[in-house]
């Protein structure tokens, strides 16, 4: 799947008004696409992610076992709330994958020894 078609099926396949449980509690709920990003909602927090980064890290890791920690460390500005980013987007990514038919269902607990993973399909 190239970048154009990865953009189009989650703005088809999610389309704005979708709620995303959360696997540690909550829901994410998508707000807004630009040609650009997603905008979402989790809790109050108002968050926007680019499509670019969320292909990107698909690429990098389709294929493989993936745990929020590797998310961490591979783009720390994205998915890493202590530099940057929002540890948010970690489980936000595995569930717009998994609704994409791109990765397993999110496992784990969310906790330090046992982080959330999915299967990222290639």
């Amino acid at each position: 799947m190239n970048y154009q078609q990865f953009t189009e099926n989650i703005k088809s396949i999610i389309p704005v008004g979708t709620i995303i449980p959360n696997p540690g509690g909550g829901i994410s709920t998508i707000l807004s696409y630009s040609d650009k990003n997603i905008g979402y909602k989790r809790g109050n927090s108002r968050i926007t992610i680019a499509f670019q980064d969320l292909y990107d890290t698909y690429v990098a890791f389709k294929g493989r076992k993936v745990k929020t920690t590797d998310l961490m460390s591979y783009a720390p500005k994205i998915f890493d709330s202590t530099r940057g980013g929002h540890s948010c987007n970690c489980t936000f990514l595995f569930s717009i994958l998994n609704k994409l038919g791109k990765a397993g269902e999110i496992i784990g607990e969310g906790k330090a020894h046992h982080p959330f993973y999915a299967i990222i399909k290639a």
